[in-house]
Order: structure tokens, then C-alpha cells, then sequence
């Protein structure tokens, strides 16, 4: 009887411990995540940790399970890889081609001669490749297929001297698939990019620098940002593409294999598509962002150098030396340039600008021209 109460009041006092010290972990998980949280690292209260979002970056934030991680961002690698590699088209030159059995032609996918980013459902595809005569025998002796093995002929073809970049539309093209754009936002140092080609080849880098060029002077009409990665492009990858874990289209690798964000194209893709013509935006300055200007008395803005002459600037009465605060009620900063605040505009658009002149404010309204 004696032995049969023992074995009860150990049984009690097992389940007693266990139910102790669950509790005690769930108290203990729930602390550690609010005391993180009162230091500024943003972790749910319960499930998971979600790393890959880089929303812990420079939190100092150990992992204990690496391999777990690994394997999640693998797999998020394999995921994005899937879903964006239909957005990217192969060209390919026409020639005497191998027959089967059958005697019906055939080309292998893997013998492009370049490849190209889909921008529009309707068939408008933009790429780096111009290894052709003319537009000519880009239209006669090219077509493009998409990864579905659907092939199209050139309708026609825009050079952009500025990107170094052609626009091509495709005939009788429709419901492509088409990825958005990532903002300037997107490929801050330190986050994880996915590079990709037409021929399947994927490599994760991270992001090293971010610039609207170098220096501390600034032309309102480039607005071309470089992105520098951890990783050399320029083997397997020259021009290329490279997206966001979320799937946008981030940049475009040149033939050096350097990164232009995508936001450098989107004035030209805009003209393009309004027009049929390579226009771009311009106010037509060289300007200082003041933030790079210690001891200035006015701490935001762009300081302005030098006016093209012609320019929209000129033609609005904007001189050397004017400070312009803020254009349709958007200040400067280190988050914003104004030469891509420019860049987001159109041609003949009128924008209200402010500026400071010798300490005394005002306002011009100017209509934006066409960069040269």
C-alpha cells in the first residue's frame, strides 16, 4: 500500500515538475521577446522569428539554430528563383537549324545570343543586348522566347544612348508576366539581393554600397543609381537582372557586371510608353545636397551650382546660388535626392518649386523639359 502511494505522489510530483517548467519556458521566451522588444528589435511575440526580411539587421541578434536558417533561405532562394525566372526572355538569331525525325526545326533554349526583362504584359521587353547590325536585322533575323518556350517576332526596337539599354516591342504579344518595380528603398546596404539570368544560373549577394554617383555635386538630370555587391557579376551575369526576396525587379547588371537600379530606368520606360520616344525629365542644374555641407546655416535642401543654359531652370529664373527647399511639397535630404525626385516626373510636367534666395523665400513654377 505504502509502495503504491510512493509511486502516486511520484507520478504527481513528474507531472507537478513538467507542468512548472513548460510554464516556466513559455514565461521565459515571452520576457526574452519583450525585453528585446524594449531595445528596439521588433520580434512577434509569439511563433517564429522570421530573419530573411533583414528587419533584425545591425540588431546584434544571435542565431541559435544556423542550420535551420540556412535551409530557409535555400529554400526562399529556390521560391523567388521560380516565380521571377518567367519575367526574364532569351533572343535568339535565326539560323539553319538541326531537324529531328520528324523534320520539324528546332533551336536549343540555352543558345541565345542575349536575354531581356519583360516591363510590359502587352510586350514591351527591355535589354542590354545589341550584338545586331540595325533594327533591321534585329527585326528580320532575331525573335525572343519566354521561359514557356512561346517565341515572338520584333515589331520594333528604341536605343536609349543614356542607359545603353533597347526597348523592344514584341508582335501580337499579350498577358506576359510582369514584375513590379522595387523602389529606391530597396537594395540598402546590407540586404540580400537575388541575381538571375536567362540560363537558370541564381546567386544570393549582399549590398555593399548604394550612391547617385560620387562626390558631393550632383546632376539633376542623372539619375543613375549604382549599387555594389559582395559578389563579382561580371562572370556568368553581364546584363543580367537582380530582384528583391519580395520578387521585384531591383536592377540591371551591366556588361562590367555592376549594378544600375532600376530606378534609373523608369523616366525612360515612362517616355517610352507615353510617347514612343527615349524622353526623359530635366531641370537642368548641378546642385550640392546641403547635408553633405558642414556649417552651411541652411541644414536641408540643394544648394545650386551652376544653370544649363535653355533649361527648364533658366527659363524659370532659377540662378546660382539659389537653395531649392522643397518641389510640389517634397524636401531634400540624405532619403531624398532631387535628381530623382526629377526622374519621377515628365516631360512638359509643371511643378511648383521652393527655394531661398540671400535668406528670403519663394516660389516658381516650372515646366520640366527633355534632357538632352
Amino acid at each position: 500500500m505504502n509502495n503504491e502511494n510512493n509511486r502516486q505522489s511520484l507520478v504527481s510530483m513528474m507531472i507537478l515538475a513538467a507542468g512548472i517548467g513548460l510554464i516556466s519556458g513559455v514565461a521565459g521566451e515571452l520576457f526574452a521577446r519583450s525585453y528585446f522588444y524594449d531595445r528596439g528589435i521588433s520580434l512577434p511575440l509569439l511563433g517564429e522569428i522570421n530573419y530573411s526580411d533583414g528587419s533584425y539587421r545591425g540588431t546584434n541578434l544571435i542565431i541559435r539554430d544556423a542550420k535551420k536558417v540556412i535551409i530557409e533561405q535555400n529554400e526562399k532562394t529556390r521560391e523567388t528563383a521560380d516565380t521571377v525566372s518567367a519575367s526574364i526572355v532569351g533572343i535568339f538569331k535565326e539560323r539553319s537549324v538541326q531537324q529531328d525525325s520528324t523534320s520539324t526545326p528546332y533551336v536549343s533554349l540555352d543558345s541565345e545570343a542575349g536575354q531581356g526583362i519583360i516591363l510590359t504584359s502587352d510586350g514591351w521587353i527591355m535589354t542590354r543586348y545589341k550584338d545586331f547590325k540595325d533594327i533591321k536585322d534585329l527585326q528580320e533575323n532575331y525573335f525572343v522566347a519566354t521561359s514557356g518556350k512561346k517565341t515572338y517576332r520584333v515589331k520594333s526596337a528604341i536605343l536609349d544612348p543614356a542607359t545603353g539599354s533597347y526597348f523592344i516591342k514584341l508582335e501580337n504579344a499579350s498577358d506576359l508576366p510582369v514584375r513590379s518595380f522595387a523602389d529606391n528603398g530597396t537594395a540598402r546596404v546590407g540586404d540580400s539581393l537575388l541575381a538571375l539570368n536567362w540560363d537558370g544560373k541564381a546567386a544570393v549577394v549582399q549590398v555593399i554600397e548604394n550612391a547617385l554617383g560620387s562626390g558631393a555635386e550632383r546632376k539633376s538630370d542623372n539619375y543613375q543609381r549604382r549599387v555594389e555587391t559582395s559578389y563579382d557579376l561580371s562572370r556568368h551575369f553581364r546584363n543580367a537582372y537582380i530582384f528583391s526576396f519580395s520578387g521585384e525587379i531591383a536592377g540591371v547588371i551591366d556588361e562590367a557586371g555592376k549594378v544600375v537600379h532600376i530606378s534609373s530606368y523608369i523616366p525612360v520606360i515612362k517616355g517610352i510608353q507615353k510617347s514612343g520616344k527615349p524622353v526623359k525629365p530635366s531641370l537642368g542644374i548641378i546642385y550640392i545636397n546641403l547635408e553633405h555641407i558642414i556649417g552651411h546655416p541652411v541644414k536641408k535642401g540643394s544648394l545650386v551650382k551652376s544653370v544649363e543654359k535653355g533649361s527648364a531652370a533658366e527659363r524659370a529664373g532659377i540662378k546660382e546660388g539659389y537653395i531649392i527647399t522643397s518641389i510640389n511639397g517634397v524636401e531634400f535630404d540624405k532619403d531624398n535626392e532631387l535628381a530623382e525626385f526629377i526622374g519621377n516626373r515628365s516631360v512638359d510636367e509643371v511643378v511648383s518649386l521652393k527655394y531661398i534666395n540671400n535668406g528670403v523665400p519663394g516660389e516658381f513654377q516650372v515646366s520640366l523639359g527633355s534632357a538632352k
